[in-house]
């Protein structure tokens, strides 16, 4: 079965503990039953937060502290017949730290917290070819750790997101690894991306948008993004704000 709060949606959390960890394990889903983008509301004060799905439905959890909390994400879905997104929003000013997410048959990936993400292991979709987005939507940094293919959504779009802040990268030049794999649309928006020694190796795309957010003379330090394969890109947009 799944894990359903049965409400509207709302900032009163289902689940609350007092800084240890959050477990959440179903065969059909966690969400509040009325529909993305309605989440399951939780506050681990700064715990960790697991959540598991073994079957179909979606995963849609919303953290809802404001805190500075500094929470680890783990997020499982076993077998190749689970499907549906994952869809994880924190308000937490603390730093969300992300480890590998596998969704082996059709299902997206969603991330949002209002500062910085540290994503220390793959997040793949290439299976049903579904978007991964992710979002810091408030002065927060999205930084990759030095993983081949961390963020591989195979035929389906990706947007990594980190407006006015920065898009870091672990790999540095010449190690043979790729940071991002899609096959349409990839959209990066961020004051940096990147470093000159440290690109951000892209592969597939076929249609490239770059939002550089930094503003007139605000970290200023560079948008380094290398397309490591033979060119794919059909259309390629720079937009300066």
């Amino acid at each position: 079965g799944a894990i359903v709060a049965n409400e509207a949606s709302d900032a009163n959390r289902n689940v609350i503990s007092g800084g240890g960890s959050i477990t959440l394990t179903s065969a059909t889903g966690i969400n509040d039953g009325q529909g993305t983008p309605d989440g399951f509301d939780i506050d681990s004060n700064g715990g960790a937060v697991n959540l598991t799905r073994t079957g179909t439905g979606v995963i849609d959890v919303d953290y809802e502290s404001a805190d500075a909390d500094a929470v680890a994400l783990t997020v499982t879905v076993n077998g190749g017949s689970s499907q549906g997104d994952v869809i994880y929003n924190s308000s937490a000013t603390g730093t969300l730290t992300v480890g590998a997410i596998t969704v082996a048959n059709d299902g997206g990936v969603t991330l949002a917290n209002v500062a910085d993400i540290s994503i220390t292991g793959a997040i793949d979709t290439s299976a049903g070819g579904d978007a991964i987005n992710v979002t810091a939507t408030d002065g927060g940094n999205i930084a990759l750790a030095d993983v081949d293919n961390i963020i591989n959504a195979g035929t389906g779009s990706v947007s990594l997101v980190a407006a006015a802040d920065d898009i870091t990268v672990a790999d540095a030049n010449g190690a043979g690894g790729v940071e991002v794999i899609s096959g349409v649309t990839l959209t990066l928006d961020a004051a940096n991306i990147g470093t000159s020694t440290n690109r951000l190796d892209i592969r597939d795309v076929t249609s490239l948008q770059i939002v550089d957010s930094g503003g007139s003379g605000a970290g200023v330090g560079g948008i380094f993004v290398d397309e490591n394969n033979a060119s794919t890109i059909a259309t390629l947009s720079l937009i300066h704000i």
